[in-house]
């Protein structure tokens, strides 16, 4: 997820290069890029942890 984060981020700071914007304005939208893939996937593992945890006590549940 890591590696993927980074390279979401250098994406978008190379896409703005090659558009010829400000280096700054740049790395600004590659920084909030990479922040925000990285919040969306740590999003997505702690509800795939909590969707695993919900259907193991509910077989556990109807179990008894």
């Amino acid at each position: 997820m890591i590696i993927e984060t980074f390279i979401m981020g250098g994406f978008v700071l190379a896409a703005g290069m090659a558009l010829g914007h400000p280096v700054l304005e740049c790395l600004r939208g590659g920084i909030i890029v990479t922040f925000a893939c990285f919040t969306s996937g740590l999003l997505l593992i702690g509800l795939s942890a909590a969707c695993g945890i919900a259907a193991s006590r509910f077989r556990r549940w109807r179990s008894k």
